[in-house]
């Protein structure tokens, strides 16, 4: 028994549909109830299409042939029909499509950032497809491409529909640049550019304003910012150029350059001692290592404006040389032992010797198995905690060790030898509480046959710790 027509509006679009289609299983159905599509909502980039299916339905959910109305289109969004699509076919096999099909195909095509929908319609009956378009670019955003130098302020300014959030990073192409402002309502990013950064800008956790609980997104501009010119030159300032081997000297900084807590400073490629820092970071007091000449050079420095970027190997433009290595003519022998200066807490010094190890003479060098030592006095009325560190000529392949020996030359103790050949060392022990009263420190040469002999110098730093 056919079905019952329920309603003007369902026997017309049966009797229509009926007509076009041939189809004498139409008159079976019931009326029609609604239209199907699906997907309901979806999510494309710019650019990209999504197939929407739709279908006039009966309250069975079978679909009974027709045509549909497309409506209320967003501005984000261009619909258009696809006549190709062939869910069935008519006249055997000729494979031709019917303009009334009981499935319709749609293309639905982000035509910018936004959220929009559009209906579909037939028989009295419609439903509504959503589509939230995303951004593939941040498009041209920023707002220089050239003629930047380290130092300027570019900024990158947020398409409409999408802002920053108070995390988004933004990194460049190469190089590094630092975010100097946001704007309060996130439609920007001022950033500080440093040398050597260019490219193309890419931002993290950008967030977009017409899909809030959408999760953030990472995007790049479509402009390009040529490279910054990079620092090739630190100006330095040195107190001398020509410092006695273990002795103390300053460099200097211009250029708006200003050292870290992790720059080292370089003489002739050889890393010197790095005592302390100036208040504005601009000056370092150094120890050149012994047999160091030629280019001062950086690593770990920033420009004052940029001080979160650091820059590479930087050379200064001074070169320095240092003075041959002195020998201690009273570290020969115990009872002559020349007095150290000691560390402050937080401060650091340094001595240095050329050597000339003697073997027992007026010590117990043979306590440690040595072939030759030199010895140094210290005298304190309090206990002082030191970390040390012995380093000697890295031309010279051999092993050095370092002991505090008590005054009745009875034991050793706080040995820093736990290397054997080393070409420079370095050798080092934390936390070495001196006693009150007077020790010697005690410089230790091993003549090991793999060796290529004595150092020509050696340097022992002491750090003074709470």
């Amino acid at each position: 028994m056919k079905g019952l027509i329920r309603g003007a509006a369902g026997l017309a679009v049966l009797l229509a549909t009926s007509a076009c289609a041939n189809d004498a299983t139409i008159d079976l159905m019931g009326p029609p109830t609604g239209v199907s599509a699906s997907p309901l909502s979806a999510f494309i980039s710019v650019g990209d299409s999504v197939a929407i299916l739709v279908r006039l339905v009966n309250e069975r959910d079978q679909a009974i042939p027709t045509r549909f109305d497309v409506g209320s289109v967003g501005p984000a969004l261009t619909v258009s029909y696809d006549a190709n699509y062939r869910p069935d076919y008519t006249q055997a096999d000729t494979l031709i499509a019917p303009l009334v099909k009981t499935q319709q195909r749609y293309f639905a095509k982000g035509a910018a950032n936004g959220k929009s929908t559009f209906t579909l319609s037939s028989g009295g009956f419609s439903t509504t497809v959503t589509v939230v378009v995303q951004p593939k670019n941040l498009g041209a955003a920023l707002n220089k491409t050239s003629g930047v130098v380290a130092g300027d302020t570019v900024t990158i300014t947020a398409p409409a529909g999408l802002k920053f959030t108070p995390t988004s990073a933004v990194t460049f192409t190469s190089g590094a640049a630092a975010i100097a402002t946001r704007a309060a309502d996130s439609s920007s990013i001022k950033v500080v550019m440093g040398p050597g950064a260019g490219g193309v800008a890419t931002v993290t956790k950008v967030l977009l304003n017409y899909a809030p609980t959408l999760a953030t997104v990472t995007l790049t501009t479509t402009n390009s910012l040529a490279l910054t010119p990079a620092v090739t030159v630190a100006p330095t300032t040195v107190s001398t150029a020509a410092p006695a081997f273990g002795a103390t000297m300053t460099v200097t900084l211009g250029g708006g350059l200003r050292l870290t807590s992790t720059s080292a400073v370089l003489v002739g490629g050889r890393v010197a001692y790095l005592l302390s820092r100036s208040a504005d970071s601009s000056t370092a007091t150094i120890v050149p290592f012994g047999g160091s000449t030629g280019n001062v050079t950086y690593t770990n420095i920033v420009l004052s404006f940029l001080n979160t970027v650091l820059l590479p190997a930087v050379p200064g433009n001074k070169i320095v040389v240092v003075g041959a290595a002195t020998i201690d003519p009273n570290a020969n022998a115990l009872a002559t032992a020349s007095l150290l200066p000691l560390p402050a807490v937080g401060s650091t010094i340094i001595f240095s010797d050329g050597g000339g190890y003697v073997a027992g003479a007026g010590g117990k060098c043979n306590l440690a198995g040595g072939d030759g030592c030199r010895y140094y006095k210290i005298v304190l009325t309090a206990p002082l905690k030191v970390d040390m560190e012995l380093r000697w000529d890295p031309g010279t392949t051999t092993d050095l060790g370092l002991y505090i020996l008590n005054v009745a030359q009875t034991n050793f103790v706080d040995a820093v030898d736990a290397l054997g050949n080393q070409a420079g060392g370095p050798e080092s022990k934390a936390g070495i509480v001196l006693p009150v009263g007077t020790t010697y420190l005690m410089v230790v040469y091993y003549n090991y046959g793999s060796g290529t002999g004595e150092p020509p110098f050696f340097h022992v730093k002491l750090t003074g710790k709470p």
